[in-house]
């Protein structure tokens, strides 16, 4: 029952959680009875948590400040979430076609002026093949608009419960280890792999997006202890409460794929017809005891790639194949060589 405690627990605690954001005055840290609490025992780590806030606010507010506004036609809306909407847009002078999410600036919410924070510093600092560009931001109307490249073939979501060849997912799979190599070598984690966080265009190109719940990291094997992202895909360390570092990415990937490769979300409560997926608690107790499913080879994956997905899957961290070993697998380097 201790992980299945200390994830409800952390549940209920994040929205309790200060933070620093934009142009807001720090808030004292309290507890669930709404004490105010002595957090002189840390000075130094609070004094540098500060200072690296400080300076990530100072450079989203250069980012916008500097930023010129766009003259665009609005065109249509092709995603909403609780940070705001997502419009394809056309850019006047260029004809380019861009993805713009526009986010209202509420004071009053300041997990979105967090987001708004950590997903511009990641994407002006991040330049890759594998991750969506920036085009450019500004301030308009009380809002915060975000121009990025326009991915044509929306995200890894919308190809779940369609069969995806072998060769088409290792393609996918090996487009999300750069892209998350990448990432890693700017000392910057994810912390929410999954099927939405992945986008597709025409051209065969798979990029990683979303950068709202990334963190910076001092060192790349930095360990954190964050209880953020999204759930279904946290692995097991992260799920009851561990501390967590890049090994946490590679689970991420691997729920990703297994769960295009299986056509359905791999821990499921099958009693229920049509299928449905698993309550909280189940999903936990899932998560940490469970076996997750194989890519079954009636749909045509090989049993050494189903055997890379479930190291990816291992409960153990340590299990999980490194970074250094990715482009170390003969099966992958089959493919990406080809």
């Amino acid at each position: 029952m201790g992980p299945l405690r200390n994830f409800y627990f952390r549940t209920c605690q994040q929205q309790m959680r200060s933070k620093f954001i934009l142009k807001l005055k720090p808030m004292v840290n309290r507890n669930h009875a709404n004490l105010t609490i002595d957090t002189s025992a840390c000075p130094d780590q609070q004094h540098q948590d500060r200072k690296n806030a400080s300076y990530l606010e100072a450079n989203v507010e250069h980012i916008l400040s500097s930023g010129n506004m766009l003259s665009l036609d609005i065109l249509d809306i092709i995603g909403t979430g609780n940070s705001g909407i997502v419009r394809r847009c056309r850019n006047r002078r260029t004809q380019q076609i861009l993805a713009v999410k526009i986010i209202s600036l509420d004071f009053h919410k300041n997990e979105k002026k967090q987001e708004i924070v950590m997903e511009l510093n990641a994407l002006n600092r991040l330049h890759s093949d594998y991750i969506v560009q920036l085009h450019g931001a500004y301030l308009h109307e009380n809002s915060v608009h975000i121009c990025t490249e326009f991915m044509d073939r929306g995200s890894l979501e919308l190809y779940v419960g369609i069969h995806v060849p072998e060769n088409v997912l290792i393609h996918i799979t090996l487009f999300m280890i750069q892209g998350l190599m990448y990432m890693w070598s700017q000392k910057i984690m994810h912390r929410d792999v999954k099927p939405s966080n992945v986008l597709v265009n025409s051209l065969g190109s798979i990029k990683l997006c979303d950068f709202g719940v990334s963190r910076v990291l001092e060192t790349i094997g930095q360990k954190v202890a964050t209880f953020i992202g999204t759930h279904k895909y946290m692995a097991p360390e992260r799920v009851i409460s561990d501390e967590y570092s890049i090994p946490s990415e590679i689970w991420g990937l691997g729920m990703t794929i297994l769960e295009i490769g299986l056509g359905k979300y791999p821990f499921q409560a099958e009693t229920c017809d049509p299928p449905l997926a698993v309550r909280p608690i189940e999903l936990v107790q899932c998560i940490v005891y469970e076996t997750p499913p194989i890519l079954p080879a009636n749909r045509g994956y090989s049993s050494d790639f189903a055997a890379f997905i479930q190291q990816c899957l291992s409960k153990n961290s340590a299990e999980r194949p490194l970074p250094a070993n990715f482009f170390e697998n003969p099966f992958l380097m089959k493919f990406y060589n080809h």
